[in-house]
């Protein structure tokens, strides 16, 4: 199954495509024509492990390259080389196959010590400290000022713990208020200073979630961060979060948010932002995604097929997608998408053998007159 990456956690086609091998581009029509039925609820079953095929590893490497490159550079404090980057990824807006935009990849990428949240205090410490020798090698830059903010909020997050609020301590609360308003503090800091990183927005939304910002001013922040740039992933997943009942939502509020996303944008990028907030949303609902959202399967499958079109696909996304096939118990789709897959089977998605086991065998039953969630 799809993890997210925690706490907050599209470039040519063809030109993509032709240096990433084991990625391809899939053109098919999934959208409209039948009315619902009932989803299924799917379960990853017990049983042997899966292995990455050597399609998928090559389609891993390319997005784990991203993050290599930026961790080898911010390693040997090359930070010439990597405000090189930044500045060229802002001013390109690349992106990898599927839409992921290769600055959201730098960012996060240096937003931790490499082994994240088992990293030791002194590990986060020094990593602060690296950041802050960017940052004096570069007093005009957003980008270390920004992955300052990034980082601290994490650092926050690490103290906080990510249990429910009357599991946290007093003294993981005080750190946690403590860090992100020293992450605030980078982010106006970076706003003062020439330039519009998009990022600056996305960390910012993600301090304000943790500092149960009202509606109103999250909103006003939001508004100004789509106003810097209306195509950036992160704003909107960000956001949805935002709205989900746990934090500043009711039920069905960030389903209705994808819909206006959608709507607002238009055409092709509005579809590929409504598949985008969905597909982030499925690991807080995870086998009940269909039972417990209000999310429109029809609306989903016109945003992967708009996804494709602009941006590609690959076998790794082309697995997530027939997953959510299954969950929305729709045959028809799937059967295209299976013979895409093949049989590179992601782990990340279908974890074992007998789960793999149990979609073939749906994929064999006999179809219901009508398939395919709502």
């Amino acid at each position: 199954m799809r993890v997210s990456n925690g706490w907050f956690k599209l470039v040519s086609l063809f030109v993509v495509l032709s240096i990433q091998p084991g990625c391809q581009s899939f053109t098919h029509s999934f959208t409209g024509q039948t009315p619902p039925t009932p989803p299924r609820l799917v379960k990853i079953l017990p049983g042997k492990k899966l292995e990455p095929t050597p399609a998928l590893k090559a389609c891993y490497e390319v997005f784990e390259a991203e993050t290599r490159i930026a961790r080898q550079l911010f390693e040997g404090e090359k930070f010439a080389e990597l405000e090189k980057l930044a500045t060229e990824y802002r001013e390109t807006k690349a992106r990898l196959v599927g839409g992921r935009w290769k600055l959201t990849y730098l960012y996060n990428a240096l937003s931790s010590p490499p082994n994240r949240y088992e990293a030791s205090e002194t590990e986060w410490r020094a990593h602060l400290e690296k950041i802050q020798r960017w940052q004096k090698a570069f007093p005009k830059s957003q980008t270390p000022l920004v992955e300052a903010a990034m980082t601290l909020t994490d650092y926050g997050w690490k103290a906080r713990g990510s249990g429910t609020a009357d599991r946290v301590t007093k003294e993981g609360w005080r750190l946690f208020a403590e860090r992100l308003q020293q992450a605030e503090e980078k982010l106006k800091e970076a706003q003062k200073l020439p330039g519009n990183c998009p990022t600056l927005y996305r960390a910012w939304l993600t301090v304000a979630l943790g500092q149960n910002w009202e509606k109103a001013d999250y909103d006003r922040l939001f508004e100004e961060a789509v106003k810097v740039e209306p195509l950036y992933l992160d704003f909107y997943v960000a956001k949805a979060v935002y709205l989900l009942p746990r934090w500043h939502g009711e039920r069905g509020d960030w389903e209705r948010f994808a819909l206006e996303t959608e709507t607002r944008v238009g055409g092709d990028e509005g579809k590929v932002l409504y598949y985008y907030i969905a597909v982030e949303m499925h690991s807080y609902y995870q086998s009940r995604f269909f039972q417990e959202s209000s999310i429109s399967w029809e609306h989903l499958k016109a945003g992967f097929e708009a996804s494709e079109k602009l941006y590609g696909t690959n076998v790794n996304r082309a697995n997530f997608f027939l997953f959510l096939c299954w969950q929305a118990n729709d045959q028809k789709t799937a059967r295209n998408l299976r013979q895409i897959v093949g049989e590179n089977w992601d782990p990340s998605t279908w974890g074992t053998e007998p789960t793999v086991t149990d979609f073939k065998n749906w994929l064999r039953e006999t179809p219901p007159q009508n398939s395919g969630a709502k």
